[in-house]
């Protein structure tokens, strides 16, 4: 079990502010905060259910120690570079070598595989004493599949046209659309 963060976006939103109000038809600038909080919801629950970064960004993953396989499963996919960092028995930050894993940026999610020949280091015992940050996500918006933008632009209208809690009978619409790009792990 593992906890992330994202520390920073680099990529560019596929999704712009611009493009949701002219979805939305809205052509002043009071509700642009609203409609901003709009889109970020969207992002971040479309990035938990898909298991994919809309924009890319750098990712903290935190783990509470090694894997008890040659391996650590990440919590998303599409990574493009990683560093593990962990803390050693005088809990001192150590790096640990590129050349004792590899990335298997095929598999989804992605994984840091242990060179086999070698054992994982000792570590102090404490929360998130192993730490892979990576970036991860779509380089640039124009590679986002459309089904995707599709479906940011219907959670945002829903939310915006509809600003009470409810429940829902049936999948929503975004839902199908967007599940098609579901990174599924059991």
């Amino acid at each position: 079990m593992s906890n992330w963060v994202i520390t920073a976006r680099t990529g560019e939103s596929p999704l712009s502010l611009a493009n949701a109000k002219a979805n939305l038809k809205v052509e002043h600038a009071d509700e642009d905060t609203l409609i901003q909080a709009k889109i970020d919801a969207a992002y971040t629950y479309l990035e938990s259910f898909l298991g994919v970064i809309l924009n890319e960004a750098t990712v903290n993953e935190y783990f509470d120690g090694w894997p008890a396989v040659e391996y650590f499963e990440l919590r998303f996919k599409d990574v493009s570079s990683q560093v593990v960092t962990y803390y050693d028995t005088d809990n001192a930050e150590q790096t640990y070598s590129t050349d004792n894993y590899s990335l298997d940026d095929i598999h989804e999610p992605a994984r840091i595989i242990k060179n086999p020949e070698l054992t994982w280091p000792d570590l102090v015992v404490k929360k998130h004493s192993v730490k892979v940050a990576y970036t991860a996500g779509y380089a640039s918006a124009s590679v986002v599949p459309a089904r995707i933008i599709e479906a940011i632009q219907l959670m945002v209208a829903d939310a915006y046209e509809r600003r009470e809690d409810r429940a829902f009978r049936f999948k929503p619409q975004s839902e199908y659309y967007s599940e098609l790009d579901r990174l599924w792990a059991f």
